[in-house]
């Protein structure tokens, strides 16, 4: 698997996801965030037509400026390329931002590669070869 990303008008790497729940399903830009320990972070606005139902409680997350928050949380299926996961979801309210973290990339086996020109997800065991052959795509 090889799934080729880009980069936002921020320069951050991006990469398109697919997020299912019980009413239905959407594509999204996601932000790659290894900053971000856990699987997928939506709007919670995007929980409503999604049919994502929460589960009990919530989770305490610490922002990059050391801020800890409440989040309400869902699990919920993602697709990247022809590949499922299921993980838990982050539901913030005060973001309009798509993200994906370190679990997101340990849940589909991957690899992430970026360079000045490229973002790109790849299978973990193709990675040696595959960085290779996009360094030498992208001289």
């Amino acid at each position: 698997m090889l799934i080729a990303g880009a980069f936002d008008e921020a320069g951050s790497p991006t990469i398109k996801i697919r997020v299912s729940g019980d009413r239905g399903s959407r594509d999204y830009a996601a932000t790659i965030d290894t900053g971000f320990t856990g699987f997928v972070a939506l709007p919670l606005v995007e929980m409503v037509p999604l049919g994502l139902s929460t589960d009990p409680g919530a989770a305490s997350v610490m922002l990059g400026d050391g801020t800890i928050i409440e989040n309400l949380v869902a699990r919920g299926s993602v697709i990247l390329g022809s590949h499922l996961a299921v993980g838990t979801i982050l539901l913030d309210e005060t973001s309009a931002d798509v993200l994906i973290g370190m679990a997101f990339l340990r849940a589909f086996a991957v690899t992430l590669i970026v360079t000045d020109k490229i973002v790109a997800l790849c299978d973990a065991a193709e990675s040696v070869e595959t960085v290779a052959e996009l360094i030498q795509s992208a001289r």
